[in-house]
């Protein structure tokens, strides 16, 4: 954007201009924190790198880009159409014209609807160095149209019947290769301010009622104003009334003060003040967010039991299976180890214990073993006692002989709780200490490794 362009886009002054473009800059902010939420989840989430999950995060994220454009739409329609807030329009546009990251087309949008606000407004020097700006630019065809459009617009408004029509003629040429819908509604507002400037009423009458039935605020206006406007070259008293019906309801438009000045009404017109309701559009912002972050923990946690392979609480203790939980007088049969309950410390008892490491425990809680560990190093020296990891086995094939990535792969096909863990801690030149944590339906595990080394697993029961 240019020098020249920086000193024409000025924000309106105007008390509901300003509020629309507060509101406007507080729903940006919270969008923009609201995707960044939503990433980050994604992030989280997406640590075990479930398609599920992307494509959930893909979906939604269309979804949002989908309102925020289809939100822009509609604002811009009802402060343009319906609440004739031109000012409200200028400034909206303006900032996003201003935004640092723009595409082309969002741009060409932006310029063109303040060209068209400034058109509204009687500002025309403005709205030509705008509509200049626009024509240096690489335009689509329809971004073509739409400026032309502009053009005749403020033609019509500064009555320049020759210019008119010779744009009218461009702008034919233009809209030949486009859809017959949509070259049907240009020229119909072409032809109603060409009827206007050859003061043709019949064709202005036969135009307007193809349109009227739902016709918006704003072209209820000009209707108004292309009958009233040859009425009153043809001296037919009957214009005021249409002229009234503009200044009642035409606010800051151009056509608006122009016909109030024609009826000797005071400019000054009261307008109902707009509120920006900022305490109610934070609570929807956290009401959103918390939405979005309920919907990836429970869709991550959604899981089928049946796909969750490990967690059946099946372990292998020296070739017995042991179903946990179970109950210290059933472990006994199984096994033929007797447990000295003297020798349970913090619900944990040495089953195994190591030459140099925890070994094997139990993790016992109202006399039944809801976990079992196996340790087999002290974590802090190079000593690995894979004998005694020989002696349990995991659900899934999963030991202290496999690989902690090996591990990851049998462990991430279950669902993970929300707040799961997983960090990495250097405590020596070449050692990176690794833990990692999954959680099923009903069972947790807990993985510590050295340099993708495991050192212990804890296996348990969750209440």
């Amino acid at each position: 954007m240019n020098k020249q362009m920086e000193n024409i886009m000025k924000y309106s002054d105007d008390h509901n201009a300003k509020i629309i473009l507060k509101n406007e800059k507080i729903f940006n902010v919270m969008y923009t924190i609201t995707f960044i939420i939503m990433s980050a989840l994604y992030i989280f989430f997406a640590i075990k790198s479930t398609l599920k999950i992307t494509i959930l995060y893909i979906i939604m994220a269309i979804i949002m880009i989908l309102y925020k454009k289809f939100r822009f739409n509609k604002l811009l329609k009802k402060y343009m159409l319906e609440k004739i807030c031109i000012e409200g329009v200028l400034n909206v546009s303006i900032y996003y014209a201003k935004k640092i990251i723009n595409t082309n087309k969002s741009y060409n949008q932006s310029m063109n609807n303040i060209a068209f606000a400034f058109i509204e407004l009687g500002e025309f020097e403005k709205a030509e160095n705008v509509l200049q700006h626009l024509e240096d630019r690489n335009l689509s065809n329809i971004e073509k149209c739409s400026v032309m459009k502009n053009k005749m617009r403020m033609l019509f408004l500064k009555n320049d019947i020759e210019g008119f029509k010779n744009e009218k003629k461009e702008l034919i040429k233009n809209i030949e290769s486009m859809p017959d819908k949509y070259k049907k509604q240009i020229m119909l507002s072409i032809d109603l301010q060409e009827a206007t400037l050859d003061a043709d009423y019949d064709t202005i009458d036969k135009l307007a009622t193809t349109c009227e039935k739902n016709a918006n605020l704003y072209n209820r206006i000009n209707l108004a104003y292309y009958r009233g406007y040859v009425l009153e070259k043809k001296s037919d008293q009957e214009y005021e009334n249409y002229y009234k019906f503009i200044a009642e309801n035409g606010k800051n438009l151009f056509i608006a003060n122009m016909v109030r000045d024609k009826l000797n009404i005071d400019n000054k017109f009261q307008d109902q003040k707009l509120k920006s309701h900022l305490g109610f559009k934070i609570i929807l912002f956290i009401i959103t967010s918390i939405l979005i972050a309920l919907i990836f923990s429970i869709y991550d946690c959604n899981y089928e039991e049946s796909n969750i392979k490990w967690d059946t609480g099946k372990v292998q203790l020296s070739n017995y299976e042991i179903v946990l939980p179970c109950a210290i007088e059933e472990f006994e049969e199984i096994t033929g180890i007797d447990i000295d309950e003297d020798e349970i410390n913090d619900g944990f008892y040495k089953l195994i214990p190591g030459e140099k490491c925890n070994g094997i425990s139990l993790c016992i809680e109202n006399n039944k073993i809801e976990g079992i560990e196996i340790d087999i190093s002290n974590y802090y020296n190079d000593y690995l006692d894979q004998e005694l990891g020989k002696m349990l086995l995991f659900p899934c094939g999963v030991n202290t002989y496999v690989t902690l990535e090996q591990s990851r792969k049998a462990y991430n096909t279950g669902a993970l709780e929300f707040f799961r863990r997983e960090s990495n801690e250097q405590i020596d030149v070449d050692k990176y200490a690794s833990y990692i944590k999954y959680s099923g339906n009903n069972y947790d595990v807990s993985i510590k490794a050295m340099n993708q080394s495991i050192q212990s697993i804890f296996y348990y029961y969750k209440h």
